[in-house]
């Protein structure tokens, strides 16, 4: 799932909007840029705000005492 589509609740509306609007057949004009924008808004979404830490640096986190 995309990480930081909580934090960032404008940006998930106007992907659903984008996305109505690619579903539009009567607003075919504006489909490429719609297409566009909405990759970039998807792409900004799935990068998160959030570093992730590795499995082995949670392990040694855990384990350093």
């Amino acid at each position: 799932m995309l990480n930081s589509a909580v934090d960032r609740p404008g940006q998930v509306a106007t992907a659903i909007r984008l996305a109505q609007v690619l579903d539009n057949d009567l607003a075919i004009a504006q489909h490429p840029s719609a297409a566009n924008r909405l990759q970039e808004i998807l792409t900004a979404l799935g990068k998160g705000g959030r570093s992730r830490k590795g499995k082995l640096a949670s392990v040694r986190e855990m384990t350093a005492g």
